[in-house]
């Protein structure tokens, strides 16, 4: 009896290829991606991503939950922190260019001069936050909360504040030149010595401000009216309000 030869054409060997690369994907599936949030890790199949033996160490595996973590000096530009949890952490001198903070925590956290140029804070909390001398350029903090905040010698040029919440924020000798502060409530900061060129304060809330050395330059004052046109200051257009000092 003749043995039937092996079928070796080249559709049958593309068979086998396909089907053992099938099986190695299925194989390969159990072992799990990995790919999980510290939300995620109440699966008792999921790796606990909080456990490593530094912070930032954390933070690169994934862990979102990082309160009081000390960050300090890290270079974390571009990290993607939406909603996490850094309440009181220690973020003095980190660099956070280009961070992706939406609707982050963090409440008392320390940011003294840290670098968070062009960052997305929009609705993030930061309140008691120290961002003395950060950097905040062009930084988008629509609807943030800085209330109670340390931004004195923050450098705030071209960062978006529409709708923030400043109330008693500190921010002595800031530069808020060109800023967007449509309708944000500033009520009693401490904007003494702050450079408020090019800014827009339509319809800000300016009460019980200390405006004392304020630079005024082409300011849209909270009435919609420009500070050029009243003798380089927005004093009595304010909509009412009535600051603490600075216009007397």
């Amino acid at each position: 009896m003749q043995r039937r030869k092996k079928d070796r054409s080249p559709r049958a060997t593309l068979y086998r290829i396909v089907l053992l690369a099938f099986v190695f994907v299925i194989l390969k599936g159990d072992e799990g991606s990995g790919f999980l949030s510290c939300s995620d890790s109440g699966n008792d199949h999921s790796p606990n991503l909080c456990v490593k033996p530094t912070a930032l160490e954390n933070l690169l595996n994934g862990c979102d939950e990082l309160t009081g973590a000390d960050l300090s000096g890290a270079y974390l530009s571009g990290v993607y922190l939406r909603r996490a949890e850094l309440s009181g952490a220690d973020l003095t001198g980190a660099v956070l260019k280009y961070a992706d903070l939406e609707g982050a925590n963090l409440t008392y956290a320390n940011l003294a001069g840290a670098v968070l140029e062009d960052a997305n804070l929009y609705n993030a909390d930061l309140e008691g936050a120290n961002l003395a001398g950060a950097n905040l350029n062009d930084a988008y903090l629509n609807r943030a909360d800085l209330r109670n905040t340390n931004l004195a010698d923050a450098d705030l040029e071209g960062a978006n504040l529409k709708y923030a919440k400043v109330v008693d924020g500190d921010l002595r000798n800031a530069n808020l030149s060109n800023a967007n502060l449509y309708s944000t409530n500033l009520g009693f900061a401490d904007l003494t010595g702050a450079y408020l060129t090019g800014v827009d304060l339509t319809n800000a809330n300016l009460e019980g401000v200390n405006l004392n050395k304020v630079g005024w330059r082409n300011t849209i004052c909270p009435d919609g009216t420009n500070s050029d046109d009243h003798g380089a200051t927005c004093c009595g257009h304010l909509n009412d309000a009535v600051p603490s000092a600075g216009c007397d």
